[in-house]
């Protein structure tokens, strides 16, 4: 890209990216994950106040984490049993496509959620468990102070918030589970925006 362009170029994951920006949102919060569920689930985690990337880049990968309800179905990475075909989108409409119906997108599901179908809520209230059983390790080996979630999917109401925390209170130490914050943004586009703003002052400025 950059012999393409004849500029410095800096490339970086999404969801790293929101998680850089969030910062100024948690001023104060020295660690944090950040999880975006959407077609599927990643995570940008701050240690300290820096973004933590590991071998390659691939820190928060945690949509190939796997989950007990995810049994033996293969996933695209090659593993089995991941948490992203069992929470990201496109699991929770395969999973509610069924018996007659069709569940084609986000907004459908929206509308179901909003009438209170019962099935549509407890999918995402299932999602949510899956998502907390995954980041159990995760908020174990790190102890953020804020578990902030993003994506579509948290904005239909407090179902899928719910699932995590009840999967993060049933796995996790007491003494941490009890202290860590469970939050949600609307802000993880404007969020990604601003981290690749800094990311590339960071770099130019090196």
């Amino acid at each position: 890209i950059s012999e393409r362009l004849g500029l410095p170029t800096v490339l970086e994951n999404d969801a790293n990216l929101m998680a850089l920006g969030l910062r100024r949102e948690h001023p104060d919060v020295g660690s944090f994950v950040f999880v975006k569920i959407a077609t599927g689930i990643g995570a940008g985690i701050v240690v300290a106040g820096r973004l933590h990337t590991g071998v390659a880049g691939l820190a928060g990968e945690i949509g190939h984490i796997p989950v007990r309800s995810g049994g033996d179905r293969q996933c695209s990475c090659g593993n089995r049993g991941c948490l992203a075909d069992q929470a990201a989108v496109p699991a929770l409409l395969r999973k509610l496509s069924s018996g007659g119906r069709s569940i084609g997108d986000l907004a459908e599901l929206q509308a179901l959620v909003t009438s209170g179908d019962g099935e549509a809520v407890a999918a995402l209230r299932s999602a949510g468990r899956d998502i907390g059983e995954a980041l159990v390790g995760v908020v174990t080996a790190i102890a953020p102070e804020v578990l902030i979630l993003g994506g579509r999917l948290t904005q239909l109401g407090d179902h899928l918030t719910t699932g995590v925390r009840e999967s993060l209170t049933r796995h996790a130490l007491p003494a941490l589970s009890s202290r860590i914050r469970v939050t949600t943004t609307t802000k993880h586009r404007t969020a990604g925006l601003r981290g690749g703003a800094e990311l590339a002052f960071d770099h130019l400025l090196a």
